[in-house]
């Protein structure tokens, strides 16, 4: 409820405030809402006819804005450059040893009077490799990620027209400032909500490929594992409230050795490309340094997390 400009007698209302607080009287509802001042987004005092949402000045003058930083950081792109529209990414597909061609060995003999490279033949069967100095260029993926998904943004200023709503050039600077920040805080609010998508969209291709593609360990069921483990039957509902202790134990333990395992290098937990050449299978291993991964978990299961279940623990 908004209150009246002209001042109001408020000894009544505090003495009892003071009374219940000191236990001098019981503590009764107090009706205080003469007491306090509630914003109110009109003011009978005259408008200025640039906005139509600023009285005319009458007294000091609050600017709330307050930056805002977008979350999901981690989501943001690249930067393709100012002079292009693509980024490439270059892998390589790992590949196989070889034969020895430089030693005789066990399997074949490389080294003798009159043998030549590749030509040792006897009884059909390779005496020798096809050669000591047998080509295997890089056998490289490229994937380009391009396309442009675009908005703008505007804001207007005016030097003099609203100059009438304020008392002087610090208090008209400060309004700018105040809006140019909430500007600012609009365009934050867009990255956040790409950033949102671009999760969403990470999460949606890891189920996809996990059951598309033969990769192993792109998508865990933590229910399905933690009831695997244990011979249980476990909703996950279950796992995140009257099991949450035992729940969390194994998940910082699969936690942990997903992490070690992805330090290795391996076609599992990632898009497992394939290339096949004269009949051999190749792919192309990817690891995670530990310095490297980004994590992305649920917030409310561990700060519940943190306030029930780390306490008994430590």
């Amino acid at each position: 409820m908004a209150r009246t400009i002209t001042p109001q007698d408020a000894h009544l209302i505090m003495n009892e405030l003071v009374a219940q607080a000191t236990g001098l009287d019981a503590v009764v509802s107090t009706d205080i809402s003469s007491f306090v001042s509630a914003g109110e987004t009109v003011l009978a005092t005259g408008m200025e006819n640039v906005v139509n949402a600023l009285n005319i000045v009458l007294n000091r003058t609050l600017i709330a804005a307050r930056p805002y930083s977008a979350k999901l950081k981690l989501m943001q792109a690249l930067d393709t450059g100012i002079y292009s529209n693509r980024l490439r990414k270059i892998s390589y597909f790992a590949q196989w040893a070889l034969p020895d061609g430089s030693h005789n060995t066990d399997l074949f003999t490389n080294l003798a009077a009159g043998f030549t490279a590749g030509e040792n033949i006897s009884s059909g069967t390779a005496q020798s490799t096809k050669s000591q100095w047998e080509q295997h260029p890089a056998m490289p993926l490229e994937m380009n990620f391009a396309g442009s998904s675009v908005w703008q943004d505007c804001i207007t200023l005016y030097d003099d027209q609203v100059q009438i709503a304020f008392r002087g050039p610090e208090e008209f600077a400060r309004f700018v400032a105040g809006f140019m920040t909430e500007h600012g805080n609009d365009i934050e609010s867009q990255k956040e909500a790409w950033n949102r998508m671009a999760v969403l969209n990470k999460i949606a291709s890891c189920y996809y490929y996990d059951q598309a593609q033969d990769t192993e360990g792109q998508v865990i069921n933590l229910t399905s594992e933690f009831n695997t483990r244990f011979g249980t039957q476990y909703t996950s509902a279950q796992l995140r409230s009257t099991y949450l202790k035992e729940f969390l134990a194994f998940f910082v333990a699969e936690f942990k050795k997903v992490s070690q395992f992805m330090t290795e290098r391996s076609a599992a937990r990632h898009i497992n490309f394939k290339k096949t050449i004269d009949g051999v299978d190749y792919a192309i291993l990817r690891h995670t340094p530990y310095n490297r991964p980004r994590v992305y978990l649920y917030s409310p299961l561990f700060t519940e997390a943190e306030a029930l279940v780390l306490p008994e623990i430590f």
